[in-house]
């Protein structure tokens, strides 16, 4: 009765982080009269039902640390005035969630990952029933209308790739099956392309570190082929469907998915390849930390898109070559720690951190999203742990 009633709390935990920073709760907060979105008062009663499942406790050194570096980097921000006072708020708020529960997370001893696997379920879920909103408006969207009325809907990018990652590491079939199919609806309702590429490249990355270390499981060969063959099979009825229905959105997926796999490149491909290679030109003047940037305007899309702008522009280039030079050793770390002593958290920490890296290129929700912030940070407690890994 104890488990089932666990299990039940740790999927609604999943569901809430999901659905209490949905665009629902947006609108929920300005009726109420918010002068901005501010999910966390929906979080207080979800956190008092919680409590006693919350066994660990902070990790103070860390806390100590990060609040000053926080601190440190809101100080520049504010001083330098290159972005509003709201702005840097709001861009430091998912900076506080990400540390805090690194610092929850780090080199603390997780007893049970079944657990872990019933808030990832209630994560995609809570994703499934956002996306799904958001779908139904697309779906009444007139087809003259222009390509910004369609938007993509971006969800917890750090649990769909635990959810790959977790069954397959801890051979769970029934788990990996089914995350499998609801990572496919989530791509489909949420109408991003870089859903696929994150998702290929997890899966391909689980199969190489597998490959590497003599450990690949031929049944999972099994399943990804077929899953594999039911894409196939059922591809042109969902772009036929989405053609009739829904052909902004279709535009969107469809059309944009197929001409990158032709090899060929649209207008937004163009602009992240030239953003990529001008790397250097945009952040030679970033030599020293320059705090939060704004992700709100315009402007600041460019942070959401390519991350690793944001990371060189906050911390400054030296500082950030210096991390992902430790971080790098760390994914080393971690894939000897696997090969050599078969700790799977390793070759979790493994697969995370190099999809981690590649997101840094593409995709930065997973850095600023409060619904996702928390995932991240969890993810990098791990990475960065050198005791207490599950086995």
């Amino acid at each position: 009765m104890k488990r089932k009633k666990n299990i039940l709390i740790d999927f609604l935990w999943g569901i809430a982080s999901a659905l209490l920073f949905s665009r629902l709760i947006v609108d929920i907060s300005f009726a109420l009269g918010f002068p901005f979105m501010l999910p966390e008062i929906f979080w207080i009663p979800v956190l008092w039902i919680y409590r006693k499942h919350l066994k660990y406790h902070l990790n103070y050194s860390c806390v100590y640390v990060f609040a000053a570096s926080l601190f440190f980097l809101f100080v520049i921000s504010v001083l330098l005035g290159e972005f509003t006072f709201v702005a840097i708020l709001q861009t430091l708020r998912g900076y506080l969630y990400l540390l805090l529960s690194f610092s929850y997370f780090y080199n603390q001893k997780i007893f049970n990952i079944d657990r872990a696997l019933c808030v990832i379920s209630g994560a995609l879920f809570g994703w499934i029933l956002s996306a799904l909103a958001n779908f139904k408006l697309v779906l009444t969207t007139p087809a003259n209308a222009s390509s910004d009325a369609v938007s993509s809907y971006t969800g917890n990018i750090p649990a769909l790739i635990l959810a790959l990652a977790i069954p397959f590491i801890w051979n769970k079939g029934r788990y990996f099956g089914l995350f499998i199919a609801l990572v496919g609806i989530i791509i489909f309702l949420s109408g991003m392309r870089r859903l696929i590429v994150v998702a290929v490249l997890a899966i391909t990355l689980l199969l190489i570190v597998d490959l590497c270390t003599g450990r690949l499981k031929r049944k999972y060969l099994v399943m990804l082929g077929v899953t594999s063959l039911l894409i196939v099979v059922s591809y042109s009825f969902v772009a036929d469907y989405l053609a009739v229905n829904a052909p902004l959105y279709h535009r969107r997926l469809i059309e944009k998915s197929e001409v990158g796999y032709n090899g060929d490149s649209n207008s937004s491909d163009a602009f992240r390849y030239e953003t990529i290679l001008n790397f250097g030109d945009m952040v030679r003047d970033d030599l020293y930390p320059k705090g939060f940037v704004s992700k709100r305007s315009i402007d600041g899309l460019i942070y959401i898109d390519f991350p690793i702008y944001e990371m060189s522009h906050m911390l400054g280039i030296p500082i950030f070559i210096v991390l992902m030079i430790c971080f790098f050793h760390r994914i080393y770390w971690h894939f000897r720690n696997y090969k050599n002593y078969g700790i799977k958290e390793s070759a979790l920490c493994v697969v995370s951190s190099v999809s981690m890296v590649v997101l840094l290129f593409i995709e930065g929700s997973f850095l600023n999203y409060p619904f996702a912030t928390p995932f991240t940070g969890g993810l990098l407690a791990r990475i960065f742990s050198n005791k207490n890994l599950i086995k």
